[in-house]
This record gives C-alpha cells, structure tokens and sequence, in this order.
C-alpha cells in the first residue's frame, strides 16, 4: 500500500515583466556609534554613502536614537569610512 508521492515546483518565468530593484550605487556602512541601545545594529543603524561623497562631509545614522542624540560623524576620503 505504499503509494508514491511527487511534488512540482512552479516557477514563474521572468519574460521582462517583473520590477527589478535598482541600485542607487550608495555603500552602506554600519554606524559604530558607542552607547546606544540594542536595537542600533547593523541592520538598523548605518550611513549610506554616496559614490560622489567629499573628504569631510557630514553622515546622518538611519537610527532615529542616534540621529536624535547629535552624534556627528563626517566621511575619510583617504580611509573611506566615516
């Protein structure tokens, strides 16, 4: 009585219609603010950085925590980190 089971797998093909994310050609780098609570993380808290950025300019964390608190952190052309 042993009855054979099979499962199929659908995937729907491409075609050109599906949306395909762009890339905005922005690096993100993890915020490495000390202090702050668990939730700024890596995936939580991290500066996205332009291709065209400048020695010296100014980065905002996406945290809201961190961003609130007033830490400044400015980009290294030369080390290429905030």
């Amino acid at each position: 009585n042993s009855v054979k089971q099979e499962h199929i797998i659908v995937i729907p093909a491409d075609n050109g219609k599906m949306k395909k994310k762009k890339k905005s050609g922005n690096a993100r780098v993890p915020c490495r603010a000390r202090g702050m609570p668990m939730a700024h993380n890596f995936k939580t808290a991290y500066f996205n950085i332009p291709p065209n950025i400048q020695h010296g300019d100014e980065l905002l964390c996406s945290f809201p925590a961190c961003r609130s608190a007033g830490a400044k952190f400015r980009y290294c052309l030369h080390c290429k980190v905030p």
